[in-house]
């Protein structure tokens, strides 16, 4: 039985990917629960450029290592764009490593 942690941040995913599709995003696709190489949504935005998301639901604000497994998500996805979205913001290391390596963050909040 998967952990009630895991449970939450699948439904996270999913809750993110109706809002993406709400946003206009397209071919969206959840990516397997494990071993998904830094990317939990792969879609296209509206100029049809591929996407790698990245999703935090956390207690507290999400440091730069979501940072860089958003970047490693595109990566290896081929995608032009890295997201990393999060319900509780970002630390102030990872704005600034996002800014240096191109993430776009977004904060997304269930409530």
């Amino acid at each position: 039985m998967p952990k009630r942690n895991s449970l939450i941040g699948k439904r996270y995913e999913q809750f993110v990917a109706s809002k993406l599709t709400q946003q206009g995003f397209r071919g969206i696709k959840m990516t397997p629960s494990s071993s998904d190489y830094g990317a939990d949504i792969l879609c296209f935005d509206l100029h049809g450029n591929a996407c790698a998301v990245q999703c935090k639901y956390s207690t507290s604000k999400v440091g730069y290592k979501a940072v860089e497994e958003a970047l490693a998500g595109a990566r290896y996805y081929n995608c032009r764009r890295a997201l990393l979205v999060a319900n509780r913001g970002f630390t102030k290391n990872a704005v600034n490593g996002a800014n240096k390596l191109g993430v776009e963050l977004y904060i997304c909040f269930t409530d």
